[in-house]
């Protein structure tokens, strides 16, 4: 199962992703929906919210503790007319960006983070869900007997997640009161080790607004094709920060990577084309137009007196704005349609592996923050 990953849009499976658990216990070979035939990949790895109904997002209030839902990723493979799925609790929150579920190249890891915590006792409102706090990695060799193989503690609200290209560092955002912080976690033979953390602030990325962290918010980070650099989008800033990666796995520098880029208004998530070239990023809160793509790349060159081959000078530049159809969301801002469609389960997000051919990657819609 070769091929990049995919992070798709949410998927109007015909069965419950978090069911209750007398549910979950019925996995294995099941009839493939229509949809699912569809699909040209080997395998779609779902993370699945138990806490989150879609009135949720307007009432605050959690599931009821005895619908049974659970915090799950779950794994299905389809094969033919069947489709075998296996699940296991993983504790997550979508009221991040959808970017807190990756798939190794190979499909046999996941890796998921967590904006809030698990609900506590007692707990029966957003307010009441803790700050999450951990990044968990998954065993997915047997589809049908999925196992955590590690978890490692990073700082509080992590927002996205991307892995490197080699599939060795597991880089992250968080927010916390204090600070923005991207993180970079080794990852080998199953296990996470070092963890190296840098404060945005630190690297030149500051606000002065009188709000937590000056005004700062990082909602995306990405791994440039090269595995040599990352970018970090700073959505309340409508910026796009760059930076190089040095130093060993274990040990990891980070230093700005040319100038930060202004693009639309909330830049929620971003993508680096295969090449590498350019860096995709939207603007979800934008005005008018609706909705735009912007292109941010490295235009300016200097030439390299020994081989004359042509070397960045680092300096970034936004090259071009593309408006979709899509029209403006209704209040509130950030409601996600691909995840509010149904009130009888909890929302999802989910990854594929291609099975036969390489696709640029897509996202879903980001769900509402609170």
């Amino acid at each position: 199962m070769n091929g990049p990953i995919l992070t798709a849009a949410t998927l109007a499976i015909a069965f419950s992703l978090a069911a209750p658990q007398s549910m979950q216990a019925a996995e294995g070979a099941q009839a493939a929906p229509e949809i699912l035939r569809r699909i040209s990949a080997s395998r779609i790895a779902v993370i699945s919210d138990g806490d989150f109904l879609a009135r949720t997002y307007g009432t605050a209030e959690l599931a009821p503790r005895n619908a049974g839902y659970r915090d799950l990723l779950t794994i299905m493979s389809p094969a033919r007319d069947k489709i075998v799925t296996g699940s296991i609790p993983v504790s997550n929150s979508v009221t991040s960006a959808p970017e807190i579920l990756a798939l190794s190249e190979d499909g046999q890891t996941a890796f998921v983070t967590e904006r809030l915590g698990e609900r506590p006792k007692g707990g029966n409102r957003i307010s009441d869900l803790p700050p999450g706090r951990r990044l968990f990695a998954v065993d997915l060799s047997d589809d049908a007997a999925l196992r955590l193989s590690d978890t490692v503690e990073i700082e509080a609200f992590p927002e996205a997640l991307s892995l490197s290209p080699d599939g060795e560092s597991v880089a992250v955002v968080s927010n916390t009161p204090e600070a923005s912080f991207v993180q970079i976690v080794a990852y080998r033979d199953g296990r996470f080790s070092r963890l190296a953390r840098f404060d945005l602030a630190d690297l030149g990325v500051r606000g002065s607004k009188p709000a937590p962290r000056g005004g700062v918010t990082s909602t995306n980070v990405h791994w440039h094709p090269s595995g040599r650099f990352l970018a970090v989008n700073i959505n309340t800033q409508n910026r796009v920060a760059f930076f190089e990666v040095t130093g060993a796995n274990d040990a990891p520098i980070l230093r700005p990577w040319g100038n930060v880029v202004e693009v639309g208004a909330d830049p929620f998530v971003g993508r680096f084309t295969p090449d590498g070239r350019h860096y995709l990023t939207a603007n979800w809160a934008g005005t008018s137009p609706p909705r735009t793509w912007r292109a941010v790349f490295r235009r300016h060159h200097r030439r390299s007196a020994s081989s004359g081959s042509p070397i960045p000078r680092h300096r970034h530049n936004r090259l071009a704005t593309i408006s979709s159809a899509v029209p403006r969301p209704a209040s509130p801002p950030r409601a996600s349609p691909s995840v509010r469609t149904a009130s009888s389960s909890p929302p999802s997000i989910c990854a594929a592996q291609p099975s036969r051919r390489a696709l640029p990657a897509s996202t879903a819609t980001p769900a509402s923050r609170f």
